[in-house]
């Protein structure tokens, strides 16, 4: 049965572990942002599926604040948003603490 400390902990992680690979990839690729990158090819495309696998949470809570900052989410719709990434970002933490105990054992 899960408590309220492990909803917190898969919170926690669901959500900083997406931010840290989105921060650590426009490090490395010196700032760009997934749907702004200009390689039209497959590697292109290729990195931007695998960015959004790995990252989504990060990615779409960020795009939920650059929609509410332009005006284009209103009332019910950011509620629903946010629930959304939180929904997300909970499960994703719970997938990879899963993981990381069948790993470590």
């Amino acid at each position: 049965m899960l408590e309220a400390s492990d909803v917190v902990v898969n919170l926690v992680i669901g959500l900083a572990t997406p931010l840290a690979i989105v921060d650590s990839s426009r490090l490395i690729f010196n700032g760009p942002r997934p749907e702004q990158e200009t390689g039209a090819g497959r590697s292109g495309r290729l990195f931007r599926l695998l960015l959004a696998l790995v990252a989504g949470p990060a990615l779409f809570g960020e795009r939920i604040i650059t929609e509410i900052r332009s005006g284009g989410l209103r009332g019910a719709q950011i509620g629903l948003s946010i629930a959304a990434v939180l929904a997300w970002s909970w499960l994703y933490g719970l997938a990879l603490l899963g993981l990381l105990r069948q790993v470590h054992g």
